[in-house]
């Protein structure tokens, strides 16, 4: 086995905080002359051009995650990589088992990105047996890591997982790359140039991210004569779309909501807009709420753990109960408010891509 070697292994490249977080930790890894496999059930994704060429891809080409074990199997009997580091909770539960199947032969890193709450019950049976298999599976991975002490403390406390096997290690949202996408185009190439005032909404169109409330919350806004020239951003795509869009038809807001769908950057948006708005009813970590620090963008966000946990005593920030007229309330505060990212840079460095990856070389 090459010590000087690591893998990656993730369902595919499309958007997600999982995927974003690995491409970082994979391109930093190997301009530190690691050799690193990047393994995807399939090749497919808008993020795969994100991932640096001396990277090595490894397309199982598996239509189904569940179709996948045999071959992680495989991977992981001829493999000279020392670590295999994992994430989805699918993507963990099949690497422990092919890892057992395998007589434990690689180092096994499991992340762990969320919790098993209301996100978990809207996937039926997947949803239901995640809990059962992560009691019983995860104390066979070498190490655990939570992206949050939120995560950890729930693993802890609710999944009964030994606290000596758990790691908490933060997601990388720091990076060269990160800092160039900024002014990679600009916000009026996308946005047609009369929407100048402009908040915004970052995330999956899935009921976790509650951008109902949000718009709930802009309708309500929208009468205050300071707002009505305000718009509403929308980047993100999922099964909610189009009953948001409807929504959206249905209180008049047409005329000042913009769904833009999935954005690979859309970094020069969020540096542009007022203020960032996220409602969602769970958050284990956000990566948007660290972008936005980074980018001095002010933030309304409701009172999720991940929120608390990353965001509480920031002067940029306003948390709030998960209630349509508090919402309102906050957002019209920082609109009237002068309020810049405070957040110092001793804080944001505990998201920087390098010392992200040093955590990690301490436990593969």
């Amino acid at each position: 086995m090459k010590k000087n070697k690591v893998s990656f292994f993730v369902p595919s490249f499309f958007a997600g905080g999982v995927e974003k977080s690995f491409i970082n930790l994979a391109n930093n890894f190997v301009v530190n002359g690691y050799e690193v496999d990047f393994i995807v059930s399939r090749k497919i994704g808008e993020f795969q051009n994100d991932l640096n060429s001396r990277v090595q891809i490894i397309d199982l080409d598996v239509r189904r995650l569940r179709y996948t074990f045999y071959k992680i199997y495989l991977y992981i009997k001829k493999t000279d990589s020392k670590t295999l580091i994992t994430g989805s909770n699918y993507c963990n539960f099949l690497a422990i088992l092919a890892n057992l199947a395998a007589f434990r032969r690689i180092n096994l890193i499991i992340t762990q990105h969320n919790y098993q709450d209301i996100e978990s019950k809207n996937l039926g049976f997947r949803g239901s047996i995640a809990p059962f298999l992560i009691k019983y599976l995860y104390r066979y991975a070498n190490t655990i890591v939570a992206v949050s002490q939120g995560v950890k403390t729930y693993l802890v406390d609710e999944m009964k997982i030994k606290q000596d096997k758990i790691k908490v290690i933060y997601n990388p949202v720091i990076t060269e790359k990160f800092y160039k996408d900024i002014d990679s185009y600009k916000f009026t190439d996308v946005l047609s140039s009369e929407i100048s005032d402009y908040i915004v909404f970052l995330g999956r169109l899935e009921k976790v991210k509650n951008c109902e409330a949000t718009l709930s919350a802009f309708s309500l806004l929208r009468e205050e004569k300071k707002a009505r020239n305000l718009s509403l951003v929308i980047i993100g795509d999922g099964a909610d779309r189009l009953y948001l869009e409807k929504f959206t038809k249905n209180n008049n807001l047409s005329n000042r909501v913009y769904f833009l769908g999935s954005l690979t950057n859309p970094l020069p948006i969020l540096k542009n807009a007022k203020l960032l708005i996220n409602t969602s009813l769970s958050e284990s970590f956000g990566i948007v709420f660290i972008e936005a620090l980074a980018l001095n963008v002010p933030i309304v966000a409701t009172k999720t753990k991940g929120a608390v946990e990353l965001l509480d005593g920031s002067k940029c920030v306003r948390l709030v109960e998960n209630e349509v007229n508090s919402i309102k309330e906050a957002l019209l505060e920082m609109l009237d408010s002068s309020v810049n990212g405070l957040l110092c840079d001793s804080k944001l460095s505990e998201f920087d891509v390098e010392t992200v990856r040093l955590k990690y070389t301490e436990i593969i």
